[in-house]
């Protein structure tokens, strides 16, 4: 029986890597590595060519490498250039290090970008293929697919919590209808409200049913309370089915602006297929069933690679970092886990500008 407790899954969980496989941001079942995983020798061809940077960039960039950790400041030179050369330096992104051994990344806030130490431990050495993983969380953020995923679970939650308590008022206005005597009331009573009861939330919404017909003498077929409860489950697995559908096109979506946004940033397209090779070999990382397999996801991409080649993505992103500068970085954590990749305003500083000192 499928329980209303799929209902209330945390979005993050669609945006985990376990999914990504890299459809892409949207996310991978977790897995506790027992050995390490072999690690994936990036192509032997050369490198995307990256467009030079203003020397006050070579600056902000020296300082970030004396200043960072070695994960965060790889995490925030790809997340500036990603934001740069995509047009997506027009707010702050925030960049987390989860410090756990788990293997996926995930977009739980908006503009937030964060990757499990495991991963990154995974993905060491391989710019290109961290890259694409950022690329579709924050691919995630910008289409919306987090807060697009829990506003359409709610609303169509709540639209089917009120279909069936209606339901539940007809129902329980004709069985007072057909009534012979008080006797059978509380037998009746009782098993609609063990109907509402197995609603749980939704059920609180059709409370008001019982007080609908409490007092009234009640007599009716003891099967009219299973078929309600059969037609709720019903409709739940249709909603299920409707919202995984839905969540593994997000994945898909998710896939695709991880390359975009990586290959227009100068990163090596072939990253992302990397990337899918070292979670594939991840103990336990089989999909979710609200995920696209991981065959599926690396055909899609190999597609997507042939229909919008690297070298007309990265003329249009060498034309974008030409224009801008590089974005300053704020708010490391102590533990150095956490920091804010500042927009191209200028952050915080920004105020000093419009005002002065």
């Amino acid at each position: 029986m499928i329980t209303l407790a799929r209902l209330t899954r945390k979005w993050v969980v669609l945006s985990s890597l376990c999914g990504l496989g890299l459809t892409v941001t949207a996310p991978i079942a977790q897995a506790q590595l027992s050995t390490p995983t072999p690690q994936v020798q990036p192509s032997s061809s050369p490198p995307a060519q990256l467009s030079p940077v203003p020397q006050a960039g070579s600056t902000l960039y020296d300082r970030a490498q004396q200043e960072l950790p070695s994960d965060m400041y790889v995490l925030y030179r790809v997340v500036e250039r990603i934001a740069r050369a995509n047009g997506l330096d027009a707010s702050p992104w925030r960049v987390e290090i989860v410090p756990t051994y788990d293997n996926y990344a995930f977009a739980a806030q908006p503009n937030l970008v964060a990757v499990h130490r495991g991963l990154l431990d995974q993905l060491a050495g391989d710019s290109s293929a961290i890259a694409c993983i950022v690329g579709r969380e924050m691919g995630h953020n910008v289409k919306r697919h987090l807060a697009l995923g829990e506003e359409q679970r709610a609303e169509q939650q709540a639209q089917l919590a009120e279909q069936l308590s209606q339901q539940a008022v007809a129902q329980s206005q004709e069985m007072a209808d057909q009534a012979r005597n008080a006797a059978t009331a509380g037998s009746v009573l009782g098993t609609l409200g063990g109907f509402l009861g197995i609603l749980g939330p939704v059920g609180a919404i059709g409370g008001s049913v019982l007080g609908t017909v409490a007092g009234a003498a009640i007599d009716g077929p003891e099967d009219t309370t299973e078929e309600m409860m059969e037609d709720y489950n019903n409709q739940i697995a249709q909603l299920d089915e409707k919202l995984d559908a839905a969540a593994r096109q997000q994945e898909f979506e998710a896939d695709e602006a991880g390359y975009l946004y990586a290959t227009q940033a100068g990163f090596e397209p072939e990253g992302c297929l990397r990337a899918m090779t070292v979670l594939e070999r991840i103990p336990g990382a089989e999909p979710n069933p609200d995920q696209p397999s991981m065959p599926d996801r690396r055909i899609a991409m190999q597609q997507l690679m042939t229909e919008r080649p690297a070298d007309s993505l990265v003329s249009t992103g060498d034309a974008k970092l030409t224009l801008t500068q590089p974005l300053a970085y704020e708010g490391l954590s102590r533990d150095g886990n956490s920091l804010r990749v500042a927009p191209r305003s200028g952050g915080s500083s920004d105020i000093d500008r419009i005002l002065g000192r």
